[in-house]
């Protein structure tokens, strides 16, 4: 291929490409070798079911959005999300089922509707 053509192809495929990153508002996600991932679950996952795996480190990065992961498999960016160890929530947080609360739940109670008697009632005798 005549390199002008190339070098025209290359440039217009590039503005094609920001263009199209500026209106998807792609972002490019980076992991570095210190992070835990999830990686989504390819297949259909049934009720109740983790859609993502247990945490895996980054080993290496391959490409532009390509990883190595620890047990070795390969996988785009797009199927990896970051696993943050902070959102976990901590053992002291939660109360023990051994330990009593000292205040008693109450729940709101609403007040009754006043009601007027029926239109049709009021000639009624009783």
């Amino acid at each position: 291929m005549n390199p002008r053509v190339q070098d025209n192809l290359l440039r217009k495929q590039e503005k094609s490409k920001a263009y199209t990153d500026v209106r998807r508002r792609a972002k490019v996600p980076v992991f570095k070798q210190v992070d835990y991932v999830r990686v989504r679950k390819p297949e259909h996952v049934k009720k109740r079911t983790a859609k993502f795996t247990d945490p895996v480190r980054v080993q290496r990065k391959i490409g532009p959005s390509t990883y190595v992961l620890g047990d070795g498999k390969t996988w785009n960016a797009s199927h990896l999300t970051l696993y943050l160890e902070t959102a976990l929530v901590s053992q002291t947080e939660v109360p023990r089922a051994t330990e009593q609360c000292d205040t008693t739940p109450t729940s709101p109670v609403r007040s009754k509707p006043i009601r007027r008697p029926s239109a049709w009632q009021e000639d009624f005798v009783k």
